[in-house]
């Protein structure tokens, strides 16, 4: 599914992004990427995104070299791509339903499409009762659930997610990452950055440990390890 091989990536100003890394995420497989900060996590999520390049080696999306993709194609490799931020980023005057709809309006889904996904997927975050409310109405946990909702309204296969827990309690902080499980329980695959120590050792998943920019750790079953 996801595959780096000998990647590595050095910013314009000397920061160490990654250092020949090569790793296998499987079809289905749920993987915490830890490490401290500038450690490399933010660019291997970059990366798998298009958002910068490797300088050496190759990264491969269900079977496709990204590193040779045409600028015209980004668009469609990230419609395979449910990205979730720590800041959450809706669209501020657009309500719950909207903001997630926006996400299929992009792509020219059709209408009838639109109203069955759109309140299928505020079901499974459990947000059906609040379709109508304005983000600045939803607490912490809410407007993260929008944002997930709004990463897997498309069907990706992939689900990537940057800090998703940053900005919440240790109680949503919970909630959402068990939302996450159940998303990868239905098939498809997560990959979360994380510096949350408490959740990657209470769920006993794979975690990546970059250090450095170098892949230190992957352990298939664990918790979150030293740094």
């Amino acid at each position: 599914m996801i595959i780096f091989d000998s990647v590595s990536k050095t910013y314009e100003d000397g920061a160490l992004g990654l250092k020949n890394v090569s790793i296998h995420i499987k079809k289905g497989d749920f993987a915490f990427v830890t490490g401290a900060s500038g450690s490399g996590k933010s660019t291997f999520l970059r990366l798998l995104l298009k958002e910068t390049e490797p300088d050496s080696g190759k990264i491969y999306i269900d079977g496709n070299d990204i590193t040779a993709l045409k600028p015209s194609r980004i668009p469609y490799l990230r419609r395979k791509l449910g990205v979730v931020f720590q800041d959450f980023r809706l669209l501020p005057s657009k309500t719950v339903y909207d903001n997630v709809a926006f996400a299929l309006i992009i792509t020219q889904t059709p209408k009838n499409e639109i109203k069955d996904r759109v309140p299928e997927v505020l079901d499974l975050v459990g947000l059906s009762h609040k379709h109508l409310s304005m983000p600045d109405q939803l607490s912490g946990g809410e407007r993260q659930r929008v944002a997930i909702a709004r990463a897997i309204v498309n069907r990706p296969p992939i689900l990537l997610a940057d800090e998703p827990t940053g900005n919440l309690d240790p109680d949503m902080a919970w909630e959402i990452t068990e939302l996450m499980e159940k998303i990868n329980k239905k098939g498809t695959t997560v990959v979360a950055a994380t510096h949350a120590r408490e959740i990657v050792d209470k769920l006993q998943k794979r975690v990546i440990t970059i250090n450095k920019g170098r892949i230190v750790r992957d352990v298939e079953c664990g918790g979150y390890g030293d740094d």
